[in-house]
């Protein structure tokens, strides 16, 4: 393939996965400065409100974790606009944003893993996958809430008090909507130049890292990780007929874990060597999965220190699940 296709072949990954969710993140952008403007997402602070509170974070990240309920792209695009206004500083934004991502553990829980992955491995075998899953997203609020004890002390008040004063303008603000109903308009076109700015620079740094990982990914430079797969896995005694599934892992977990089940199903390997396997194939996995499928979006809304520092906590999270059910499996 000569360096023009290669460039209109990763040109057209790009765009296509940007297709995907830029144009959600605009629209998520103008509808949250609408909701704020008037004091919508302020009457559901209530629900989220235990969890913030035992983080010491402020009240605007319980608005964020009521809407990762429903995405965690619009709730995190929330918090870029929370940064922009200088209501959070870094540490709030980037233990708000681990903290957005809790939700989806339950919704993909019940929605992908039950319902798909359990089916397919069995009993004994998707008990495990589906445990480890669980412990990725305890151990991730876990860190969110010592890190937030540890690091956030004796800020509650001061954005209680601005939470107070934001209300009251948003109050302010919906009453006179009310009275004069025209000057939504003008709020619409305010919203959009106030988000504008920011959506170009989301736009430009998504754009950019996604050109990087899937020209990395078409070069080949991420096939380091195949050649650690034979070695790890003879160490821990595994069948080299597992290889396969655990390289079909790196491109398709789905895919991945359907191969398992067929050598399940087959009795070619244990329900033991298939955890073990599983868990193998996490470790060496996850780091070029977050990094095809976070790094983009995150780099993208954060910038790069932000969304960089966000992503390594969340691997960090994941792994240490799989280590923790690894070293059990090979204890037992």
């Amino acid at each position: 393939m000569d360096i023009f296709s290669l460039i209109g072949k990763v040109a057209y990954q790009v765009g296509h996965q940007a297709t995907q969710f830029l144009p959600f993140s605009f629209l998520a952008l103008i509808l949250t400065e609408l909701l704020m403007r008037y004091g919508f997402l302020a009457k559901l602070e209530p629900l989220g409100a235990p969890i913030t509170r035992l983080s010491r974070l402020p009240q605007f990240s319980t608005t964020t974790l009521i809407a990762a309920m429903g995405s965690v792209l619009a709730a995190n695009t929330m918090l870029v606009s929370y940064r922009q206004d200088k209501r959070i500083n870094d540490k709030e934004l980037v233990l708000s944003s681990l903290l957005n991502s809790t939700p989806a553990y339950l919704k993909e829980l019940l929605t992908y893993h039950f319902p798909v992955i359990f089916p397919l491995l069995g009993p004994l075998v998707g008990s495990v996958y589906l445990a480890t899953f669980c412990l990725a997203g305890g151990i991730k609020l876990f860190l969110v809430v010592a890190a937030g004890r540890m690091l956030l002390q004796g800020r509650i008040e001061n954005h209680r008090g601005d939470n107070r004063s934001k209300s009251a303008e948003a109050k302010a603000e919906k009453r006179g909507g009310e009275k004069n109903p025209a000057t939504f308009l003008q709020i619409v076109k305010e919203a959009v130049g106030k988000q504008s700015r920011v959506f170009l620079r989301i736009m430009a740094y998504s754009l950019g890292m996604m050109f990087l990982v899937f020209l990395g990914l078409e070069l080949g430079l991420f096939q380091w990780t195949e050649s650690l797969i034979g070695p790890l896995a003879n160490r821990m005694g595994l069948p080299s007929i597992v290889l396969g599934p655990l390289g079909v892992y790196a491109v398709s977990p789905l895919a991945g874990i359907s191969s398992m089940a067929a050598l399940l199903s087959h009795q070619q390997i244990t329900g033991e060597q298939a955890v073990v396997a599983l868990m193998i194939g996490g470790l060496v996995m996850a780091p070029i999965i977050y990094l095809r499928s976070m790094v983009p979006s995150y780099v993208g809304l954060f910038g790069l220190r932000m969304g960089m520092l966000i992503v390594v906590l969340s691997l960090f999270c994941a792994l240490s699940a799989r280590v923790l059910v690894l070293i059990l499996a090979c204890c037992l």
